[in-house]
C-alpha cells in the first residue's frame, strides 16, 4: 500500500507542477496517457516517435558511448538510445513533437565531445 500511495503522490505532484505534464502533445483532448510501471516516464502516442542514427566519430570506447548516451537520454523528448560501439553508430528513437530537427541530437553528441553526422540510410531489399 506505501508504494502505491507514494506512486499516486508523486504522479500528482508531477502534475500539479507542470500542468500539461500529463497530456501528450499528439493528442488533441487532455486525457493523459499511460504511465509505466513504478512512475516511469510518460508515454505519448506511437505517431510522434521517430528512429534516427547517427555515426559518431571517435566513440571508441564503453566511456565515449556512455558519454554520448549520456548527453542524448538528457534531451526532453528522448525515449531510448542505443549504441553499436563496435560500428560507431547511435541509434535514437524521439519524440518529433518534442525535437523538431535532428541537428538538437547531432548538438548534444557535440556537447559529448564528438562529431557526429545522419547515417547513411541502409538499402531497402525488394520483396518479392
Amino acid at each position: 500500500m506505501n508504494i502505491r500511495l507514494s506512486t499516486l503522490v508523486v504522479v500528482a505532484l508531477v502534475g500539479a507542477a507542470v500542468p500539461n505534464a500529463l497530456a501528450c502533445p499528439v493528442d488533441s483532448s487532455s486525457a493523459p496517457h499511460h504511465v509505466a510501471a513504478g512512475g516511469g516516464k510518460m508515454k505519448h502516442k506511437a505517431a510522434c516517435y521517430r528512429d534516427v542514427k547517427f555515426e559518431v566519430m571517435g566513440m571508441e570506447c564503453a566511456d565515449c558511448a556512455n558519454k554520448v548516451s549520456t548527453s542524448l537520454k538528457a534531451l526532453k523528448g528522448v525515449e531510448a538510445v542505443n549504441i553499436d560501439l563496435d560500428n560507431g553508430v547511435a541509434s535514437v528513437n524521439y519524440c518529433s513533437m518534442e525535437i523538431k530537427d535532428t541537428h538538437v541530437l547531432i548538438e548534444a553528441i557535440k556537447k559529448a565531445g564528438y562529431e557526429a553526422k545522419l547515417a547513411a540510410a541502409e538499402p531497402k531489399t525488394a520483396t518479392p
